[in-house]
């Protein structure tokens, strides 16, 4: 009969055999998932989103709407060719041929130049009209004395139209932003899943082992058959948790593939063996105290909300400047000289402004001008407006940075402690697997040890994903997002 201590002896002898046995297994395991995996880093997934996504293609046509706006004010000054023609006959009678072309030109101070040719014959045309046989050729300018000196409504549309330029290029920034801030937050979420996943797989393998292990040592009597029980309780607890963190984890494999397309337009899907990379979660490249006042000096100028507004602000100013010039009065001088045509000339010489020209003067005066002091008051209204939301903007943009800092800098903080958290957890399980090994503590003990580490380890990958968040949040409260900070 074998005695009780050399029983113990081999008991134990082939406990520890069976760990080496199984940590061996395990780091076996462990180094061929890694050879069949693949990292999909955060860089890579946001290069995808900012080449590809539909919505930040879309964003990129407000640049290409505000050329073609901009185009369209432009041609208000293109000179412009003009042809009219009327011809009457009855009853073999010719009763007029009018014909009338001429080339006029906006310039952008403001009068308008033109040159025709002025063509009327027959029985009844006005006496006043008849131009000399082949024509009357005509040069002449039309100015502006009192309305559109300063200012007119060709020239306010094509300034405005210049300012779009600029304004939807905020707005594209601002869109692209919004985009890639929810594409990165997706990101991190998916990582922290896949991290949790891991480690509750990592758990319930250890868990399984466990609950081997102890049906061996009941079979030789070194436990109570009742420890099975909590040992299978324990891996039926873990298989639960792991089902629930692998259901997020390949929602979030979903959500993050939405981000995804290529060239084409075609969407994109992650395979199974793509994972996320913890490349961005470290604090190698932490954003200091030192640097805020600077990002924040530089947000108040160039945040695209901002920028959006004080565009919104320059448009209506033109739109007040453009009401300030209606008050005057519509006063238009139109003044030509006047030349003979013919089919094969085209004569000037004969022409002088004391004998050979054309003049006349339009003045239009309301007399309350309610109409145009309505705009004027109306525009003010919206400036005041305006410029309320930009002082809100500022301050909003300011605290939102702040925000993003002293939650990026608080998680700073926590991590080292959380790490060391790790670490010790780490220890108090190996003290506790070894003196379980050794017969001197319980399965309860062991198991609630491992959760505690699992626990740490979770909330330790949870501060590392809030705090690449926290970074993109940081950048995102700028108003640029810069991956070089990561």
């Amino acid at each position: 009969m074998i005695k009780q201590p050399e029983k113990k002896r081999k008991i134990k002898k082939m406990r520890n055999k069976f760990f080496t046995i199984f940590f061996l297994f395990l780091f076996a395991m462990y180094s061929l998932y890694a050879q069949t995996t693949k990292e999909f880093t955060f860089e890579e997934f946001i290069e995808i989103v900012q080449k590809n996504h539909p919505f930040v293609n879309q964003a990129r046509l407000l640049q290409k709407a505000a050329q073609a706006q901009l185009m369209q004010a432009r041609g208000s000054f293109d000179p412009v060719i003009t042809s009219n023609f009327a011809e009457k006959e009855f009853t073999a009678k010719e009763y007029y041929t009018n014909w009338d072309g001429y080339l006029k030109v906006p310039t952008w101070f403001g009068p308008d130049l033109k040159l025709g040719i002025d063509n009327r014959f027959g029985n009844f045309v006005n006496p006043e009209e008849v131009t000399p046989p082949g024509g009357l050729l005509y040069a002449g300018i039309n100015i502006p004395l009192g309305q559109g000196i300063i200012i007119d409504e060709r020239r306010a549309i094509l300034k405005q139209a210049k300012i779009a330029v600029k304004l939807n290029a905020a707005q594209q920034q601002s869109v692209i932003n919004k985009i890639i801030k929810s594409a990165s937050k997706d990101y991190w979420e998916w990582y922290y899943y896949y991290k949790q996943f891991k480690l509750y797989e990592t758990g319930l393998i250890l868990a399984e082992f466990r609950l081997r292990a102890i049906n061996e040592r009941i079979k030789f009597g070194d436990e109570a058959p009742i420890d099975s029980v909590e040992a299978k309780i324990e891996v039926q607890n873990r298989i639960a948790l792991l089902n629930r963190a692998q259901l997020n984890y390949k929602n979030y494999a979903l959500i993050v593939s939405n981000y995804m397309w290529t060239q084409d337009g075609s969407p994109l899907e992650l395979k199974e063996n793509v994972v996320p990379s913890d490349k961005g979660t470290d604090l190698r490249n932490n954003i200091t105290s030192d640097t805020l006042k600077t990002r924040m000096d530089w947000a108040n100028v160039n945040h695209p909300d901002i920028l959006k507004q004080t565009y919104k602000i320059d448009q209506l100013k033109i739109d007040r400047k453009l009401n300030i010039e209606m008050l005057k009065p519509n006063v238009n001088i139109n003044a030509g000289t006047l030349g003979f045509a013919t089919p094969y000339n085209l004569d000037f010489s004969s022409s002088s402004l004391q004998t050979n020209y054309k003049i006349g003067m339009d003045v239009y005066v309301p007399i309350f001008m309610r109409k145009q002091r309505g705009k004027l008051k109306q525009t003010n209204v919206k400036l005041m407006d305006a410029d309320y939301e930009l002082d809100y903007l500022g301050l909003s943009v300011k605290n939102g940075i702040m925000m993003a800092f002293n939650e990026m800098f608080a998680i700073q903080q926590l991590m080292p402690v959380q790490r060391d958290n790790v670490q010790n957890s780490i220890v108090l399980r190996d003290a506790e697997q070894r003196k379980f090994e050794n017969g001197e503590s319980s399965l309860f003990l062991i198991n609630t040890r491992e959760q505690k580490l699992i626990e740490s380890q979770i909330k330790l990958e949870k501060l590392k994903a809030d705090y690449a968040k926290s970074k993109v949040d940081f950048m995102f409260s700028t108003g640029v997002i810069r991956f070089n900070d990561f």
